[in-house]
């Protein structure tokens, strides 16, 4: 079902979820649907666009601009699709997400830019930013909202979680806060523990650990030469070579003869980065 429409003078954007009214439901038994609120923004070449939610079985809510306490239709753990029709066929237009996957789930086809969201598990504050062409000019139009839980009052407690969490572990927070954000100052000249680096970079630890497990469990051969020297009667898999060294040394029986064997060896160029990799880290 439709849950917003906006129109602009370019185009008319509309979100649609197939599963709002029970989403919208268990949120109202367990945050109350006083605290389901949240402020509509927009901005970008043209202002004056009308904004329209459908909630309560469909009947429509007009949005005023900056109003704090607009319904709110977007959930954690939920997954919208969004249509962008334009009134003109544009040369170009894209969503600006900071994550490239995210602008990756839309397509333009022909005057349609199409695609889905879904938050996963962040709450907070968001943009949804259309790019695109119209009469020969760039243009942008940007409208921010809350992401709300469907567990938790996100207005009362969840700052406050994340403040809490910031003020223990420095930075944590900006980890998970891909697509969302929070209004709130970092303590200047904080400390930044050895906790926040591993997060940050958890995703490079998990690769490495990826590659030591394949590197210990398959250790990489390679074949190496043992080089000694015997006599002839102590020689076993004669080669033609060394037949015609025996022929021209055979009345000198003290006569060493040079000997190659080939035996696989652990010694390998990764398995010697390994050894000094976890040297490094333990």
């Amino acid at each position: 079902m439709d849950v917003l429409t906006i129109t602009h003078r370019d185009f008319k954007l509309t979100v649609e979820c197939s599963n709002f009214e029970n989403i919208s439901s268990k949120a109202k038994k367990i945050v109350k649907e006083e605290n389901l609120v949240t402020k509509y923004s927009w901005h970008g070449s043209d202002d004056n666009c009308e904004a329209v939610l459908y909630i309560d079985g469909g009947s429509p809510y007009k949005v005023e601009k900056d109003k704090a306490d607009s319904p709110a239709i977007f959930f954690d753990n939920t997954s919208y699709s969004i249509w962008v029709d334009f009134n003109k066929k544009p040369s170009f237009a894209w969503f600006g997400f900071d994550l490239q996957s995210e602008n990756e789930k839309f397509r333009l086809r022909d005057r349609t830019l199409m695609g889905f969201l879904n938050y996963g598990n962040e709450i907070g504050r968001t943009e949804l930013s259309i790019n695109y062409e119209a009469d020969g000019e760039k243009k942008n139009f940007t409208l921010s909202f809350d992401v709300l839980s469907t567990k938790l009052n996100y207005h009362q407690h969840w700052n406050k979680i994340v403040e809490d969490i910031e003020n223990e572990y420095r930075l944590l927070a900006l980890d998970y806060m891909k697509r969302t954000f929070h209004g709130f100052t970092p303590e200047e000249g904080g400390n930044t523990p050895d906790l926040i680096w591993f997060s940050i970079f958890r995703d490079e630890q998990r690769k490495f650990t990826e590659a030591c497990k394949r590197i210990i469990e398959r250790p990489r051969h390679k074949l190496m030469k043992n080089v000694s020297y015997e006599r002839a009667d102590k020689l076993r898999g004669i080669t033609s070579n060394l037949e015609r060294e025996i022929a021209e040394h055979r009345t000198e029986p003290a006569y060493l003869y040079r000997v190659e064997e080939l035996f696989p060896s652990n010694d390998t160029q990764e398995n010697r980065f390994l050894k000094y990799a976890l040297n490094q880290i333990i």
